[in-house]
């Protein structure tokens, strides 16, 4: 017997459908709902829900303005439903009030593991309102539609994607459909039961999203329709005015259900109204769209709904709603040939052709008008994404399950034989639809349609959102040491919850140097925005996994730097320090400090060094080393943005004082040069503890003494062998080596005496060894000491003036704090100098040979800053030499000339920052000259640095010869750049 024909079926079969189609829809929304995947924007939908919930709770009806003007309040409503009975189940089991807050989350951030009860308020929400969609359309288009029809937005993947998560967009599609279904039915019933569904259905999907606001149109064209073709109402006026009335009314109910739905609009109206037009308007602009392979802007991607439709509806959709759209084009056809006078019975013609009552024709015909209309003004706008094209696909399902009924008759007409009973093709049809949801279960958003080559083409045509990225974080999550590592990723907002480690953005001024996993998304690929630097320093490890659903990949897991310390410290125009490892915090002689550098090039000259230094409180180097790229990245060191890992081998030099010392890093541009500028550490990763060896290891030194200047403390040596130069400009190093003997109780000090031929003190140095970190009571017996110290002739003890020429350095040892000499050694000779001279060319960046006047040549220049691009201080060295005495004191300038001959930035003085005027240079004398400036660029063209001499007098240049005897002018341009724009 036929279920039909039983009567306590046939009295409630519409009810036994709901509850199919509910239960259809219910399992695949509210299956693997925790632990597996998180879409956009459902980390701020918890905070938002958490916010208005409680605002409710607490009778603050302004705070129920919350989130970002969607306005989202429907969402809001059914996770509150949820979380009401949530509470009542919690009633029931004995909790208290403040223990449900806890268990719910609702004063917590995100929390991963909750998602899936967050998630299945609006699961349930969207199940149900099918089952309504099917109530009110079995009314309009007949039971067998409406059930096909149903049954197919139940599976359909793309529906599911969105109707699973705490996001609204499946919810407002759902009652976008229920209102227009509902319209229908009050203008084919004139039920005002229906009209007011119409407006509360509409007005619950106004107050999801403002971009439900079509259906008004569709309302009021629907409405100016039927009251053209109704003829039972012969006066027009009076239909005009019923049909005024009835907008009315449904607009009213329509804002009913908003005003009383939103506390915030009790209270505060304008502040609303501001709230959501204000999204409105920043919702016009669009932004970056990736389609076919290019990255464009939404305005320019007209036919990027159609292409977004045929991806993500099933081939099912798709061939039902061609088959529907043929059967329109016939229809209008005839419908045309009528028009035009020829001899033809539309009425039969149509009825023939849709073999459907005419109420289901008017309603599909309709539901085909609200599909086009809300395509035509989403197309309008210039935001544009797969996803906002939702509402319409419950509209068209409605349509497609028309059109394979409407096949599935004529095949059962011309094949009697294969007319097999309709129950069966529904079955038939929803396996095929269910086989496209198990494809993809539960990761629905990477359903793309087999007709145009699924996912890999997919990949190729539209941006990708999958969520199958977090795989990858929960299985991080999982190993036992999670919580202590770092994952870096382009967006934290939306995945980051789903690690239980610490997430850090992919991104400048981001400590990502510190994750020891990377994960990259094939979303960020499309969108371009991964720094190709980056990923170029990422592809030289594999990647620890690829992510893949279906046979493509979704993203891919990189192992990251891991980096001990971040530094994010930047040398502006240099490098940038991004952060550093050290194989201890503890050192010695026979345990050298390993230290691992990432770095960026930010316009690094290959020709400076990265130095790594151990320095004592008062900043002076013990330990100090230049950092090499390793290998692998030799070639891209001087690549500009590229990031390089060096690394230094810090050895501790023999007889170091134990102690705490602190980390330096930093650019040099030699030995005998100023530092260029060190980088800032983290205050915990600065310090090393240098400790004795276990074994005394052997000192190297130049100069051997072996002097006993006590009978505990032995002078071994020092490191230069006499004579020693000494300059007023320049300090001289001299390192001396002790070994203390048995029982060390005093703390003794040292006296340099810096003694003519006579033997007059003329100068003197004082102080205690080791720079006072390391007091001789604390030396064990038999430990070796290193001890430097500067002899600065301007910092001196002075008796009287030191003149250049020859003297003898003595040191005297004697017991702090003011103890009798124990002990003296003469160290050996002395020769003092007006200043140390220099006759040999460094190696130079720039060489030249210019002349200026006739005694005065300019053989080269260094530039710290290439390319100048302005904003940043410019370091320029000029290296001068004089072939004949000087006889005036010249000016050196240097000079920034912009397009128009302007001169925007400058520097002039005596060489050597005044300390080496040109009368004082001897002949073929080498003479750096350091000159530093600032300057802007003010516009586009080219830009010029020069440089000249000027006598200070009259201002007179000096005249220039290039380096084939030809007259140059009165100034020499070192430098010529393009500026692209003005600053």
């Amino acid at each position: 017997m036929v279920m039909r024909n039983i009567p306590h079926f046939r009295n409630y079969r519409a009810f036994y459908f709901v509850l199919i189609i509910f239960l259809m829809a219910l399992g695949p929304r509210i299956t693997t709902l925790s632990g597996t995947f998180i879409v956009n924007d459902e980390t701020l939908y918890w905070s938002w829900t958490n916010e208005f919930v409680t605002a409710l709770l607490n009778f603050d009806w302004a705070g129920t303005l919350v989130g970002k003007g969607y306005p989202s309040v429907t969402v809001f409503w059914v996770h509150g439903a949820g979380f009401l009975v949530h509470f009542l189940v919690d009633t029931l089991r004995g909790y208290s009030w403040a223990e449900f807050v806890q268990r719910a989350a609702l004063d917590q951030p995100f929390n991963f593991d909750l998602l899936g009860q967050r998630r299945l308020a609006m699961g349930l929400a969207n199940a149900l309102l099918l089952g309504l969609i099917f109530w009110q359309a079995r009314l309009l288009v007949g039971e067998a539609i409406a059930f096909l029809g149903t049954g197919l937005m139940a599976l359909s993947p793309f529906l599911l994607a969105d109707a699973r998560t705490m996001r609204g967009d499946a919810l407002m599609s759902s009652l976008m459909l229920a209102s227009v279904l509902g319209f229908l039915l009050f203008l084919l019933k004139r039920r005002w039961f229906y009209l007011v569904f119409s407006g509360l259905s509409l007005g619950l999907a106004m107050l999801t999203k403002i971009t439900a606001i079509p259906v008004t149109g569709f309302v009021v064209l629907a409405m100016g329709l039927y009251l053209g073709l109704y003829r039972r109402e012969v006066n027009w006026l009076r239909r005009l005015r019923w049909g005024v009335v009835v907008l009315l009314d449904w607009g009213g109910i329509v804002a009913l259900t908003i005003v009383a739905l939103w506390p915030a609009l009790w209270v505060a109206p304008g502040e609303v109204f501001v709230f959501v037009r204000n999204y409105a308007l920043g919702s016009i602009d669009g932004r970056l769209n990736y389609f076919w392979g290019q990255l464009t802007f939404d305005q320019s991607i007209p036919l990027f709904y159609p292409n977004a439709f045929l991806f993500r509806a099933t081939p099912l959709v798709v061939l039902g709603g061609a088959i529907m759209a043929g059967l329109a084009g016939i229809s209008g056809w005839h419908l045309l040939r009528w028009m035009a006078g020829w001899k033809v019975n539309l009425r039969y013609r149509l009825d023939n052709l849709w073999r459907m009552t005419v109420p289901a024709r008017w309603t599909l015909l309709a539901l085909g008008v609200y599909s086009v209309v809300y395509w035509l003004v989403l197309n309008a706008g210039a935001l544009k994404r797969d996803r906002y094209l939702m509402p319409i696909f419950p509209a068209v399902h409605l349509i497609a399950a028309a059109g394979l009924l409407w096949l599935v008759k004529q095949v059962g007409q011309r094949w009697p034989g294969a007319n097999w009973p309709i129950w069966g093709v529904f079955g038939l049809l929803l396996a095929l639809q269910w086989a496209q949801v198990l494809s993809t279960h539960p990761f629905y958003y990477t359903y793309w349609s087999p007709l145009l080559g699924g996912g890999r083409v997919a990949q190729q045509a539209m941006m990708a959102e999958s969520g199958v990225e977090t795989l990858a974080l929960v299985e991080l999550s999982q190993s036992p040491d999670a919580k202590n590592q770092t994952l870096a990723l382009l967006y934290t907002r939306d995945f980051a919850p789903a690690y239980t480690g610490r997430v850090v953005r992919l991104a400048d001024q981001s400590p990502w140097i510190t994750a020891g996993h990377v994960l990259l998304r094939q979303y960020h690929f499309q969108t371009e925005k991964l720094d190709p630097n980056l990923l170029e320093y990422l592809y030289r490890k594999r990647p620890e996994r690829v992510i893949e659903f279906q046979g493509y990949a979704w993203a891919w897991l990189y192992p990251g730097p891991a980096a001990q310390y971040y530094a994010g410290s930047l040398l502006d125009g240099q490098a940038e320090l991004l952060g550093y490892n050290l194989s201890r915090d503890r050192a010695s002689v026979d345990r050298p400090l390993q230290v691992k550098l990432f770095w960026r090039n930010r316009g690094y000259n290959p020709r400076h060094q990265i130095f790594v230094r151990l320095v004592d409180a008062q900043g002076f180097a013990w330990a100090a080393m230049t950092a090499q790229p390793l290998p692998q990245f030799e070639a891209v060191a001087g690549k500009l943005g590229a990031i390089v890992e060096s690394e230094a081998f810090l050895q501790i030099p023999p007889g170091t004082p134990p102690g705490l010392y602190f980390l330096k890093i930093g650019l040099t541009v030699g030995p005998d040069e100023p530092d260029i500028g060190e980088f800032a550490l983290p205050s915990a990763g600065d310090k090393v503890v240098v400790e004795r060896p276990a074994v005394q290891p052997t000192l190297v030194f130049t100069y051997p003494l072996s002097q006993k200047l006590t009978h505990n403390l032995t002078l071994l040596g020092t490191d230069v062998e006499p004579p020693l130069i000494l300059t007023p400009q320049t300090p001289q190093p001299l390192t001396l080596y002790w070994q203390a003997g048995e029982n060390i109780t005093a703390d003794y000090g040292l006296l340099f005496r810096l003694v003519d031929a006579a033997g007059n003190e003329v100068a003197s140095w004082s102080g205690r060894p080791a720079r006072g970190l390391y007091p001789t009571s604390r030396w064990q017996p038999g430990e070796l000491v290193r001890d430097p110290w500067l002899l600065n002739l301007a910092e001196a003890q002075q008796t009287r003036p030191v003149s250049p020429g020859y003297y003898h350095l003595q040191l005297v040892l004697f017991a702090e704090p003011s103890g009798p000499a124990t002990g003296e050694v003469l160290l050996g000779r002395v020769e003092v100098l007006d200043r140390r001279r220099l006759y040999t060319l460094p190696p130079v960046e720039h060489p030249l040979e210019v002349r200026l006047g006739e005694a005065i040549f300019l053989l080269g220049y260094d530039l710290t800053q290439v390319p100048l691009t302005g904003g940043a201080r410019s370091t320029l060295t000029l290296y001068w030499q004089a072939v004949q005495p000087v006889s005036l004191d010249y000016t050196v300038f240097a000079q920034m000339l912009d397009p128009t001959g302007q001169v925007v930035g400058q520097h002039d003085g005596l060489p050597a920052a005044g300390t080496l005027p040109t009368t004082a240079w001897e002949v073929g004398e080498i003479i750096p000259d350091r000159h530093q400036f600032d300057f802007a660029l003010t516009q586009s063209g080219l830009y010029r640095l020069i440089v000249g001499m000027y006598n200070p007098q009259t201002g007179k240049r000096l005249p220039v010869t290039d380096p084939q005897g030809q007259a140059a002018g009165d100034f020499w341009t070192l430098y010529t750049f393009e500026a692209g724009a003005a600053k």
